[in-house]
């Protein structure tokens, strides 16, 4: 550390050591030497090991720092949002209006600041005319600092929503637009998202072995990441399925259709070897239920790969959970799938869903749960929009109050009479 026996002179006057350090900070500028004295008389050296902490966020302002030697970083828990070195002055505004810090400060290094106590500075500015003036003209000037910064940020963050619009409505594109209509069927699917972007999909399609295709999937993580690797599954799960027709070439013979339990496995085949070893550093993955539907039979063949168990709501009041048949897509190059199946008779139904539906909260953090949805998917007899509309409005109820954390997602299929 510095030594405090260093001097320096000026006129016939010998300044104190923190003289030079003042007259270097951009804070001090506008004090003439007279006033950088009578402050400089005023700090008290402080020193700190690494690691120790000046004052958390929150804390009432008490005094204003100046940075003599060593680091500090500016956090607000574990998240640092900067980091000062030497002649650094910080805390001055909660200081003296005595407000809550708005973030904490940590010495990076071994440090030594210098403290001036609120009420210290106060006396000085009530006894020496001076200083007030000085102080005022650096506050003014660390304001005008901080609204160009608030500026810049502002028009950054316009940019941001700008272009998260932009990929919300390319995202949106990803999924139906219309669903197909069935004879004998009622289709409908209900799709939330918690943030501009959303990591759920779901997909229905009529595939051209009759079959009706039934997905829904959901991507770990949120945010921005989890929307560029949907569209990614969606996308390689719709080619996988309809592999003949991405590799029957113009002109040439067509590639056999292949039964439904192949098709199943090619869609979630290709996505989760294709995941696995082009992007498996980046340990994304995505649960998915890929169902292939018989219109004619009701007959249902599946996949549930570590997604959520859909249920089979049974005209008879029985209600049936689809347990997974395999691991989550994306995890592993090798990973093998099993297959289910079941029947739908006439009056039966499945709903399958994201995460976000049972795990959604009220403003006392507690679940919506399975259970509740299981309970109202099997007391509705009527069309699947209105099950789905009623299901979303307990959603709705539930979580009022409270911010919907994750995406919410549901498609259900209901077999009406002939």
């Amino acid at each position: 550390m510095a030594s405090d026996k260093s001097k320096k002179e000026i006129g016939d006057r010998t300044l104190p050591p923190t003289f030079s350090l003042l007259r270097q900070s951009a804070f001090f500028s506008h004090c003439s030497d007279n006033t950088l004295e009578c402050l400089a008389n005023a700090f008290v050296a402080v020193d700190l090991e690494a690691d120790r902490l000046v004052f958390e966020k929150g804390d009432v302002g008490d005094a204003i720092y100046v940075i003599s030697e060593g680091t500090m970083r500016v956090h607000d828990g574990d998240m640092i949002l900067s980091r000062m070195g030497p002649g650094t002055v910080f805390g001055e505004v909660a200081a003296l209006d005595q407000s809550p810090r708005t973030a904490s400060i940590t010495a990076d290094t071994p440090a030594r600041l210098l403290r001036l106590e609120r009420q210290a500075l106060f006396d000085l500015m009530a006894s020496e005319a001076e200083i007030t003036p000085g102080i005022i003209q650096g506050l003014c000037e660390r304001l005008r600092d901080r609204l160009e910064v608030i500026t810049e940020t502002t028009l950054q963050q316009k940019m941001l929503e700008r272009e998260l619009e932009i990929g919300q409505k390319i995202q949106a594109g990803f999924l139906p637009q219309t669903l197909p209509t069935i004879p004998g069927w009622s289709i409908a699917a209900h799709f939330q998202a918690a943030r501009e972007v959303s990591g759920d999909f779901y997909d229905v399609f009529l595939h051209k072995c009759g079959r009706v295709a039934l997905v829904v999937g959901d991507v770990c993580d949120k945010g921005v990441g989890a929307a560029l690797f949907m569209t990614l599954f969606r996308s390689l799960i719709r080619a996988g399925a309809n592999l003949e027709d991405f590799l029957s070439a113009p002109g040439t013979k067509p590639l056999p259709a292949s039964d439904h339990n192949e098709i199943l496995l090619r869609g979630l085949g290709l996505a989760n070897t294709y995941i696995a070893r082009a992007h498996g550093d980046t340990s994304m993955f995505a649960t998915v239920f890929f169902g292939l539907l018989d219109p004619h039979s009701g007959h249902l063949s599946y996949v549930n790969a570590g997604h959520e168990t859909p249920y089979i709501s049974r005209r008879n009041g029985e209600i049936e959970a689809l347990e997974p048949t395999g691991p989550a897509v994306g995890l592993m190059a090798a990973a093998r799938f099993g297959i289910g199946e079941v029947t739908l008779d006439v009056g039966d139904g499945i709903t399958a869903y994201t995460d976000g539906v049972i795990d959604a909260r009220d403003a006392a953090n507690a679940e919506f749960s399975a259970e509740r949805l299981r309970d109202l998917i099997n007391t509705w007899r009527g069309l699947t929009a209105e099950m789905l509309s009623r299901v979303s409005a307990a959603l709705a109820r539930h979580g009022e109050g409270a911010k919907q954390f994750d995406d919410i997602t549901l498609l259900t299929a209901a077999r009406a009479a002939p």
